[in-house]
């Protein structure tokens, strides 16, 4: 294997004074500047920052794919020993791929979707090694049975888009690992994936490359994963490189201000540093306090496939109550039906079947003219905060506008103006009226969404994923931001997030979904500590707190979600549950209460419940 080359003594990879700059028409962009980095062997090292602090560019100078009009403008990388800014393009086209691999975020774009997974595999093959065609599909199909893909020999002809993300994931790891290098470069390898599957990529990932013996740089922005699976860290802000140290010297207290700034803003995104346990606020009151604000009966909403008689069973049978002043989580992996849901709430998307109640007034039929008397008490917070935005508007303008459209109580131009004023100094964003939306960050830019939304005082407002494509400390200020406008206002939340950590910071109760079910629903607390359904075990088990000394749960689930255009007769997770029995297969259990303030629907929570008395503590 490669790793045979590894020399004894010499750091597996050196990166000394390493500067790389963008030139644009503004002139020079600095994105890395003398950057020093060691990567010893058969170590892991985690490089941590915010969005812009140069962790990408690191990685592609690494692999010297930094494209124009970037370019590496002085230093010195080293792998094992040798200079590999004086190598030649031939002689980069050995290396790459052979010696250092890159395994990149976002299979779906880093994958052929016009090629077969298994052809772009072979390719991989080709590029160093000339073997016969059945040798080649051979070597394929090794490589992908290697990352745990079932039915290799079937999967080698699939194309992209017929994997799961996770699967497209391994597929990526696979190619890496082909020639076995000596290096591995791993830029955001679980950006984007469910918690679940970022356990399984994350443990089948440690697990290979520990064999291979390679040494591994992961790129990432979750101080989690370097918690739990790095030796070392490195914390890069504008480019440099602020703290290199061993990972349990740095979560018992960073040298550095910024590196403390950024692990304080983590713990602050809902964790406690030191025991691994999250910090729990009390957002309202629960539904059996009061009459709720929001009632939803039997939801279902089905989406026809066309030119097909299919259907897609997006929500399959939805129920809840929102209280005055709750906060409710709905959570749950992709394609569990969550966003769907509270697009139906907000009259987005019409039900197939089911019943919205929204202060005490049924708004399932209503039509558009009737809804719009109502939607400025509902309101919506999106993933995506720039793409929210009207770009051609001012930051002012875009909170504004949801005031101008209102047909109750229109305020005079004076007073929307003295509300948006309002609303910017709530969000800490008071000199900002007169930006545009691509002068904010993402973190400012989800500060506008918020204040938009609740411009119109609105009794309930929908957050869907708020935070997910944020840094860590900025997720963490969005977080304490929602909680204090609650506080402050008393409206109703209903928080869709995979992120369980954020929805446990914000939330007091939790709806767990699956499929377009809900498996799970009770207090938040007593669902964190017992849960009564497999699925929400597995989802607990998967979060990966900022702690490296924080209990990480075996619990797991088997195999990929199943399809929601074919759904299983009987329970919905039958085909990866551990505890699956005969009584599973036959019928969907129903929504039980299992204990004081929690429902599930499991033939054998019980069960559950005792296995995790026995589980041992690790």
């Amino acid at each position: 294997m490669s790793g045979a080359m590894q020399s004894k003594g010499v750091p597996a990879l050196a990166i000394e004074d390493l500067s790389a700059s963008f030139f644009t028409y503004r002139g020079e962009v600095v994105a890395l500047a003398d950057v020093e980095l060691e990567l010893k062997q058969g170590e892991m090292l985690g490089i941590v920052g915010a969005t812009g602090s140069g962790k990408s560019v690191l990685a592609r100078a690494v692999m010297n794919q930094v494209r124009a009009p970037g370019r590496i403008t002085k230093g010195s990388i080293r792998l094992q020993g040798e200079e590999l800014l004086e190598f030649s393009d031939d002689q980069w086209r050995e290396t790459r791929g052979r010696r250092i691999a890159l395994i990149s975020s976002n299979p779906r774009h880093a994958l052929d979707p016009l090629t077969a997974v298994g052809v772009q595999l072979g390719r991989a093959i080709r590029a160093h090694d000339k073997q016969p065609d059945p040798k080649i599909r051979a070597q394929v199909i090794e490589a992908l049975e290697s990352v745990r893909i079932p039915d290799a020999k079937r999967r080698h002809d699939a194309y992209p888009h017929e994997l799961s993300v996770g699967m497209a994931q391994r597929v990526l790891i696979a190619m890496a690992l082909l020639h076995e290098p000596e290096v591995i470069i791993a830029d955001e390898p679980t950006a984007g994936l469910d918690v679940t599957v970022q356990r399984q990529v994350l443990d089948l990932m440690k697990s290979l490359l520990d064999e291979l013996g390679s040494s591994k740089m992961v790129v990432t922005r979750d101080l989690g994963i370097v918690a739990h699976y790095c030796d070392r860290i490195a914390v890069m802000k504008d480019g440099r490189v602020l703290e290199e140290t061993d990972v349990r010297s740095f979560f018992s207290g960073p040298s550095d201000f910024e590196s403390q700034h950024l692990l304080a803003r983590t713990l602050t995104s809902g964790f406690s540093a030191g025991a691994g346990q999250i910090v729990v606020r009390d957002p309202g009151q629960s539904p059996s306090d009061t009459e709720p604000l929001l009632s939803v009966r039997g939801l279902v909403k089905h989406f026809p496939i066309r030119g097909s008689r299919l259907t897609v069973k997006a929500v399959n049978g939805v129920s809840f109550d929102v209280a005055p002043g709750e906060a409710l989580g709905l959570v749950g992996e992709s394609g569990s039906g969550k966003t769907t849901v509270g697009r139906l709430i907000l009259r987005l998307i019409d039900p197939t079947e089911g019943r919205i109640s929204f202060e005490g007034a049924d708004i399932t039929t209503a039509s558009q003219r009737e809804f719009a008397k109502v939607r400025s008490r509902i309101q919506m917070v999106f993933q995506e905060p720039h793409a929210s935005l009207n770009p051609n508007m001012t930051v002012g303008r875009n909170i504004e506008e949801p005031l101008r459209l209102v047909r109750e109580g229109r305020l005079s131009k004076a007073d929307r103006t003295d509300r948006v004023r309002e609303l910017l100094q709530l969000v800490q964003l008071g000199e900002h009226a007169e930006s545009f939306p691509h002068n904010l960050s993402a973190g400012q830019a989800q500060r506008v969404g918020v204040a938009r939304a609740i411009a119109t005082n609105p009794r309930l407002v929908v957050l869907d994923e708020p935070t997910s494509l944020l840094d860590i400390s900025v997720r963490g200020e969005i977080l304490e931001l929602l909680n204090r406008i609650k506080d402050e206002i008393g409206m109703s939340y209903i928080f869709i997030s995979h992120d369980l950590t954020a929805v446990r910071s914000v939330c007091s109760r939790i709806a767990v979904m699956y499929l377009g079910r809900i498996i799970e629903l009770g207090d938040i607390e007593e669902l964190f500590e017992r849960q009564r359904h497999p699925y929400s075990r597995a989802l607990l088990a998967s979060v990966l707190y900022a702690d490296p000394d924080a209990r990480v749960p075996d619990f797991a689930l088997s195999g990929e979600i199943p399809s929601p255009v074919d759904l299983p007769s009987g329970c919905f997770l039958e085909s990866r549950c551990p505890l699956v029995r005969e009584q599973c297969t036959t019928a969907h259990p129903p929504l039980e209460q299992k204990s004081t303030g929690l429902e599930a629907a499991c033939y054998f929570s019980d069960e559950l419940m005792a296995l995790k008395k026995e589980e041992p503590p690790r």
